[in-house]
């Protein structure tokens, strides 16, 4: 997910100086945050937010299919 939310609720964004733990803004569950390699750019990442693998299963932002 592009966002997450801290502990006061406000939105933060992805990207490299955001932290490292949010929270959720559908479930409130943990969310870590990620960077991904764009192979055809000079070294720059993709960053987004992602739930502890496994975690929660019935968030509607958890990327995968429902119930894995």
């Amino acid at each position: 997910m592009q966002f997450a939310a801290n502990g006061n609720n406000e939105r933060l964004e992805a990207g490299p100086e955001a932290p490292k733990v949010a929270k959720c803004p559908q479930c409130g569950y943990t969310v870590t945050l990620r960077g991904r390699k764009q192979f055809r750019r000079n070294g720059d990442k993709t960053w987004f937010y992602r739930h502890k693998q496994g975690f929660p299963k019935t968030c509607s932002l958890r990327s995968g299919p429902p119930g894995r």
